[in-house]
């Protein structure tokens, strides 16, 4: 299976019974039960299946991030946010970044963005909302890049970035809670359980990290 010929980055998300993809400038969606049937089947090693998608779009310009909640977000190079259906519809729309929007969160509030140049955003929105009465409920800032944004135990949203950090900031008013600097080189991804309570981290130091991030302290 191909999203794209060209060696760019590709985002995925599993969405209930769909796996949704995105490359470039492109998103797919694709039913996991045919994905599974297909790998099933007998094929020469190494050949890759070939399922069409349910459904796929367009967008105006390159994919650098993607979430899903009850709809998923996409974060673009030119800085907005797009708010879209299972079937890729568009529900909404903001420009919200002056760079790239390479990390996103949904949140109950509506989704926490993180941009290239270290930027992050608190959103008030749905799909219900254009994208011109989107709130900033609150904003702060990295000094590198964002390359994850996640949710954690309690009321907070944890951050982290190429400046080697992860910040855990209060949910509701983006209050700094507290800061754990252990990577010595830029971070790769955050993870924490579905129960909050455990969070896991790498980086380019090659070393991954596991807190115990239940008690709101690392």
């Amino acid at each position: 299976m191909s999203v794209t010929e060209q060696q760019r980055p590709c985002y995925v998300c599993v969405q209930d019974h769909l796996l949704i993809a995105a490359a470039d400038n492109s998103v797919l969606c694709w039913d996991l039960a045919l994905l599974a049937e297909a790998a099933a089947e007998p094929r020469e090693p190494q050949k890759p299946s070939r399922v069409l998608p349910l459904c796929a779009a367009q967008v105006g310009c390159r994919v650098h991030s993607l979430a899903q909640g009850q709809v998923l977000a996409l974060g673009l190079e030119d800085g907005s946010i797009e708010l879209r259906s299972p079937k890729l519809s568009l529900l909404s729309r903001r420009v919200g970044h002056r760079s790239a929007v390479s990390a996103l969160q949904m949140t109950e509030q509506g989704l926490v963005t993180g941009d290239d140049t270290g930027n992050l955003i608190s959103w008030k929105c749905d799909e219900t909302l254009p994208g011109e009465d989107w709130e900033i409920l609150w904003s702060q800032q990295h000094t590198g890049r964002v390359v994850a944004v996640t949710e954690a135990a309690g009321d907070l949203v944890a951050s982290a970035a190429l400046d080697g950090r992860v910040i855990a900031w209060d949910k509701e008013d983006g209050s700094f809670v507290f800061c754990i600097p252990s990577h010595k080189a830029w971070l790769g991804s955050v993870c924490v359980s579905e129960e909050g309570d455990l969070m896991v981290t790498d980086g380019r130091d090659n070393a991954v990290y596991l807190y115990d991030f239940g008690a709101g302290e690392p």
